[in-house]
């Protein structure tokens, strides 16, 4: 490999390696940087990622890391090392780049993970959904405009697309655990400045609501990380539908109990508690929580064995060799085999429709029932909360439905395709069925919005799910998750507002609903004439 390469086999104890593809282990030396390579003859050895990495860390693991990869269930290349090697300095990632990517049953840490990953895609909703309840008095006091409404909903969309991709390069190469406790503890104390902002100018409320996109971007790339980390490929979709729930349960919340906190705190104070409950979520998150199941070694950052701490400390950092190394991550990312799939525009696409008529519900639905039945604040919130119940229901239940017949053998792509296709035509036939019927009650309304919002959420198990399919390497799904997003989240901040333009100018909700009822249909069969599911 090198020139000034010597075989580690030579170093290692008779039984350190057992290996039926007969493993060749590499030592290389650079000038600052020790980097290590494993490479595996043979097509016995299925699964197996090899990533040569350089390590420009202080923290470099010594040769004793070697003892702990003897007891990693997802290292097979070292069943067994007796006494430590007799070699200079092993980068951090040799351990790593010779480990099969399997993922044991989820334990009850794993479980607990999942629960609190469930509680803060609720407290996305709750913090998203908390700008569509108190619009309505902001918009009293301050004299918005609806297209200024539209504006205000959209523009947190705007910041969250523009987070989207670099929160998922982060969640590929950094810790995600980190990456999302940064991220809440942003955006929830954006969202206590809102009030602040709100009171000082219509631009400085517009660069709150835009940081605070911002900061929420890392959530559900993060979220996807961790599923692929700590959930079986064949549960991942009910595992995806279970933790993304919380989002239904997060609107739920938001219309249930905002009314009642702006009853007694004013709309400002709805912000600051949607605020403080993110900085409860955090004191769970933070001693509960870690990137990998127990048994990977990447949770690990100290050995100590009885010969004492096995990290040195001494080795000194390369700046240079830093940046190198951040080029030499970014480089594992197969943009050309992204951005040329078929199947991840098809991701794009499905997502990008889906988002479209979403996020026209969460910002306009309590604006829907005020203006079209002369509801209160109250009562429009209330009205808002059936259709999310169902949805949560319906969301899980894709997801687990769709696992049982994965599990039974029948073929993938089927499956995506018809989950994505119930999504997207079942509500474009309830939304043209409303702009039809303009004379209904409210409850009949509630009703036909509760049916198109209820089978929208069996997404999950249609692209939602999909983004696993296609993706090799488990530490590349958040990144594959942001790129596909963020045009859906372009996609979803332009129906918000130009729904404002439109009922600003027509004052048509038939128009908005035929509208997104199309969007819907020609997403449907974009998603089923394109997508496969086959790794990239």
């Amino acid at each position: 490999i090198t020139n000034d390469s010597t075989r580690l086999n030579s170093a290692l104890t008779e039984n350190a390696i057992q290996d039926t593809c007969t493993a060749i282990i590499v030592l290389s030396f650079s000038t600052h940087v020790n980097s290590y390579k494993a490479i595996h003859q043979g097509s016995n050895w299925k699964n197996t990622k090899i990533i040569h990495q350089h390590v420009t860390s202080s923290k470099f693991p010594d040769k004793n890391r070697l003892f702990l990869a003897s007891r990693d269930v997802d290292v097979s290349s070292i069943s067994k090392i007796t006494t430590a090697p007799d070699v200079s300095i092993v980068s951090k990632g040799s351990i790593k780049e010779s480990a099969v990517q399997t993922i044991p049953p989820v334990d009850n840490k794993g479980y607990l993970v999942l629960v609190l990953l469930f509680l803060v895609t609720a407290l996305c909703a709750l913090d998203r959904v908390a700008m569509s309840v108190a619009i309505l008095p902001m918009g009293a006091e301050f004299q918005y405009s609806e297209s200024t409404r539209g504006l205000i909903s959209s523009i947190f969309s705007l910041g969250y697309m523009a987070g989207l991709v670099p929160s998922g390069l982060l969640g590929t190469f950094s810790s995600p655990k980190r990456i999302l406790s940064y991220g809440v503890l942003l955006w929830s104390l954006a969202q206590i400045a809102t009030p602040f902002a709100a009171y000082t100018n219509i631009q400085v409320l517009l660069a709150s609501r835009f940081f605070m996109g911002l900061a929420e971007a890392v959530a559900i790339p993060t979220v996807q990380t961790f599923v692929a980390r700590w959930v079986p490929e064949n549960q991942r979709s009910i595992g995806l539908g279970l933790v993304l729930s919380g989002l239904q349960v997060g609107n739920v919340c938001a219309y249930i109990a905002s009314p009642t906190i702006l009853d007694n705190f004013h709309w400002d104070g709805l912000f600051e508690i949607y605020g403080l409950v993110g900085f409860l979520w955090l004191a769970l998150w933070i001693p509960l929580a870690q990137d990998n199941p127990s048994s990977s070694i990447e949770n690990l950052t100290e050995i100590s064995t009885s010969e004492g701490s096995i990290v040195n400390e001494d080795i000194p950092v390369d700046k240079e060799q830093i940046v190198e190394d951040m080029k030499g991550k970014l480089g594992l990312v197969p943009w050309g085999e992204i951005f040329k799939s078929k199947e991840i525009r098809a991701i794009a696409v499905a997502h990008a429709v889906q988002n479209f008529g979403l996020y026209i519900n969460l910002a306009w639905l309590p604006t829907y029932f005020s203006q079209r039945y002369n509801l209160g604040v109250t009562d429009s919130s209330l009205s808002s909360v059936l259709p999310w119940i169902v949805a949560a229901v319906v969301g899980s239940g894709s997801g687990l439905i769709a696992d049982k017949f994965l599990q039974q053998g029948v073929d993938k792509t089927l499956i995506r395709k018809v989950a994505q296709t119930f999504a997207l035509v079942v509500p474009a036939c309830t939304l043209l069925s409303l702009s039809v019927a303009t004379d209904l009650a409210p409850n009949d309304a509630i009703a036909f919005l509760t049916v198109a919002c209820a089978s929208a959420a069996a997404c999950v198990a249609g692209f939602g799910s999909s983004v696993q399919d296609v993706c090799k390497d488990y530490k590349l799904t958040s990144t594959l998750y942001a790129v596909t997003s963020a045009p859906a989240v372009l996609c979803g901040s332009a129906g918000v507002y130009f729904t404002g333009v439109i009922l600003e100018t027509t004052s048509s909700w038939e128009l908005v609903f035929r509208g997104t009822a199309a969007i819907y249909f020609f997403g449907a069969a974009y998603y089923a004439s394109q997508y496969e599911a086959k790794k990239l």
